[in-house]
């Protein structure tokens, strides 16, 4: 965002700002290739000088490539004091269906120290998750589709895997 941008934006009465967080730092540029974090957190820094906290939003969906970044979007948000606004997935091939139940303990398993409201929503996920039927199906297309994301990015093996973390099964 540039300053004449600012100025533009600041002809309106009311302007309000969604901001879509997939994760932060390392997370955010995998998932939001070819995004730059250092770039986006500069404009969100500048977006909340020029109009003010109560005018920002963030946006988080979680689903199976970030779950395990829940808590930096959320600690991100937290010390920027920025409201977030928790996102459903619907009918995609990122759904927690491709989840197994090996791969739904892990999730399940990663506790998490958070605020008491953002930690009663990450119990739903959590319930929800595990409520989701697996589907060999959707795993197949989730594995096809990514692999030719990642192919497309020419984002190497080592870097998937580090990202993954513990849920690396999800590619293998």
């Amino acid at each position: 965002i540039n300053q004449k941008q600012i100025e533009q934006l600041k002809k309106f009465p009311k302007v309000k700002f969604q901001i879509s967080l997939d994760g932060i730092e390392e997370s955010y540029e995998f998932i939001r290739y070819p995004a730059k974090w250092n770039i986006v957190s500069d404009n969100i820094d500048l977006l909340i000088k020029e109009f003010g906290v109560k005018n920002l939003e963030i946006n988080f969906l979680p689903q199976p490539l970030n779950i395990l970044y829940f808590k930096d979007v959320l600690n991100f948000s937290y010390k920027k004091k920025l409201k977030v606004v928790f996102l459903y997935l619907q009918n995609n091939w990122l759904n927690w269906d491709i989840l197994n139940e090996f791969e739904k303990e892990i999730i399940s398993k990663n506790k998490l120290s958070l605020p008491l409201i953002h930690q009663k929503i990450y119990d739903n996920f959590i319930i929800k998750i595990n409520e989701t039927k697996f589907s060999l199906e959707n795993r197949k297309v989730f594995k096809e589709k990514f692999m030719q994301m990642m192919s497309h990015r020419k984002i190497p093996m080592s870097r998937i895997e580090e990202h993954l973390g513990i849920l690396t099964t999800l590619i293998k």
